[in-house]
């Protein structure tokens, strides 16, 4: 769900790699350039998450970052499992992917493979995707809502 974003929560900053989730009514916020974050919540309960990954996965199956994909995708779903949420219940919003580096190749598109592998993960887990904002050529301030699982974007810069 996309939204206009308030300014009357407390804000609390998810920086790249990092992960949190909240039962408290505050704003979870960060700033996407090629990195992609997963908002998820859980309407029942009321509470969410998101994520801030900076690439698909590692080469290392014994990494347990959750800078990469394939590790911080579970880890916000297990996180909210252990606060009461079921899986099938929650709703995912997919940010990110931007191109902000133009000499790379679409080859190497960094921001694409990061799009592809959250919108791949969230299909193969059943986790239905309800909004999303992915690719183009600009970063992006990202906010989520706890309080009502309403999220809002603003791009920043690019041509």
């Amino acid at each position: 769900m996309l939204a206009e974003a308030t300014d009357d929560l407390d804000v609390l900053y998810v920086e790249p790699g990092q992960l949190l989730v909240s039962t408290e009514p505050c704003r979870l916020r960060t700033i996407l350039g090629s990195c992609v974050a997963v908002c998820l919540y859980d309407p029942e309960l009321r509470h969410g998450g998101m994520n801030h990954f900076m690439l698909p996965s590692s080469a290392s199956p014994h990494e347990t970052s959750s800078r990469y994909g394939n590790r911080a995708m579970p880890l916000l779903v297990e996180r909210l499992e252990r606060l009461g949420s079921n899986r099938q219940r929650l709703c995912a919003s997919v940010f990110g992917g931007a191109r902000v580096l133009f000499a790379a190749s679409d080859l190497i598109h960094l921001g694409r493979r990061n799009v592809d592998f959250a919108l791949e993960w969230l299909e193969q887990n059943q986790i239905t995707v309800v909004a999303s904002s992915v690719l183009g050529s600009k970063a992006r301030r990202v906010d989520l809502d706890i309080e009502t699982g309403s999220c809002s974007e603003r791009t920043i810069g690019g041509e």
